[in-house]
């Protein structure tokens, strides 16, 4: 594209970001999008594989299920503008409730791939330690 100016930055927001976000090393991954919208754009790419939100073992706030659905949302417009837009939007939805110790636990004794397998699938620490608070 010769015109960034024409550049979205919606899809960042969607499905395809959090998984390409997931990917990226570390650094690159913090430099682009911060701490906050990485574990965001992680949470999204979890929710979009189909895992039971439930599953948490507690109610999800509200608010941080509508944030969720307005990232799948099918049109750009219906996404958060950008990562900033995602931060705040976060900020307010209960997104940040959890300790990284609760978060590790969850992992640790809960989650599952889906369809769900005899053999347990641990997450990269890095992801739990980008989530941290600082």
């Amino acid at each position: 594209m010769s015109d960034p100016t024409l550049l979205d930055p919606r899809p960042l927001t969607s499905p395809t970001g959090a998984s390409a976000a997931a990917e990226l090393p570390d650094d690159l991954a913090l430099e682009a999008a911060g701490r906050l919208q990485v574990a965001a754009l992680v949470m999204i790419g979890l929710w979009a594989m189909g895992l039971v939100v439930n599953r948490l073992g507690r109610p999800v706030p509200e608010a941080l299920e509508r944030l969720v659905l307005r990232c799948l949302a099918k049109a750009p417009g219906g996404r958060p503008a950008d990562a900033a837009s995602l931060a705040e939007a976060l900020a307010g939805a209960g997104a940040d409730d959890w300790t990284q110790g609760e978060a590790r636990v969850w992992w640790e004794t809960t989650f599952t791939p889906r369809p769900s397998s005899e053999e347990r699938v641990m997450p990269p620490t890095e992801i739990l330690e980008v989530a941290a608070p600082r």
